[in-house]
């Protein structure tokens, strides 16, 4: 199957977006072998999925795919699942304890998890961690 036409994108999305969890999980396994701006998208879709195992599986494609592009190393996979967990946590001042770790990457997983983060209910963080985005977005203009 040609992963390049319109018909299979919307088959994917539909997919992605499907209410079952297990339509859900195959998705990153089977895109993993087709690299392309719309099957990151679905996968980058994927990483805010109420299933962990899901959003993992869909992480682990997209850091793969990273290190081979040579955009992150592969010691930064055991980085972003600990970054993960701390934006977890409870306490505001963990997860603003982030903020300078995340400055100082431009991993994708690093700007999907500040760009989670700018939502934070605690406005210390989620201000701070706009400004992160803001700066990296900046850059890359």
């Amino acid at each position: 199957m040609a992963l390049d036409d319109e018909r299979s994108q919307k088959l994917f999305r539909r997919a992605a977006a499907d209410p079952c969890s297990e339509v859900r999980s195959r998705i990153p396994s089977f895109l993993s072998r087709y690299e392309a701006g719309w099957t990151r998208e679905v996968l980058e879709e994927l990483t805010t999925d109420s299933e962990e195992e899901i959003r993992e599986a869909a992480a682990d494609v997209i850091d793969d795919w990273d290190i081979a592009d040579h955009k992150m190393e592969e010691s930064e996979k055991g980085l972003r699942r600990l970054a993960e967990r701390v934006a977890g946590e409870a306490e505001p001042g963990v997860r603003l304890s982030l903020v300078t770790a995340l400055r100082g990457t431009r991993a994708s997983w690093a700007i999907r998890l500040a760009r989670k983060l700018s939502d934070d209910p605690d406005p210390e963080v989620s201000e701070s961690m706009r400004q992160v985005v803001a700066e990296w977005d900046a850059r890359t203009e």
